[in-house]
């Protein structure tokens, strides 16, 4: 199973680029004028996915959250975490840099805190995911 190691960012609060990040590809990092890149160390060639999420008010139904809606108006309240996009990237061994603008094809992040969770897939399996926060402003 591939390892995941010195994972980390440039900037941990930047605004969004003008540039898309293409949502697959190789590791090399084209850096944008604002946006990050993340680093991180694979000890062997691993498909690496970097999920992108931030949080939603949601409605606990059991041990659930449950996106909030009319219907739940009445349960208690909790906080869902909602997939905001996701990138698949061809690692190589050694250092790895991911050029990230705010923009993940077609979709744009809106102002506020997102995380960053990274996994290395290989055929042995799935590592364990680490994560980076970030929060994107508006400039």
């Amino acid at each position: 199973m591939a390892t995941l190691s010195g994972l980390r960012e440039t900037n941990a609060v930047f605004a969004v680029g003008r540039a898309p990040t293409p949502l697959f590809g190789q590791t090399a990092a084209r850096r944008h004028a604002k946006g990050t890149t993340f680093s991180f160390g694979l000890d062997q060639p691993a498909l690496v996915n970097i999920a992108i999420e931030t949080t939603a008010p949601g409605r606990r139904v059991g041990r659930r959250c449950r996106p909030a809606s009319r219907r739940l108006r009445r349960r208690p309240r909790c906080t869902l975490a909602v997939r905001a996009a996701s990138l698949i990237r061809n690692g190589r061994p050694g250092p790895n840099r991911v050029a990230f603008s705010g923009r993940a094809g077609q979709i744009v992040l809106d102002p506020g805190h997102y995380l960053a969770l990274f996994t290395a897939v290989d055929a042995a399996g799935a590592s364990p995911a680490k994560t980076l926060r970030f929060t994107v402003v508006k400039r």
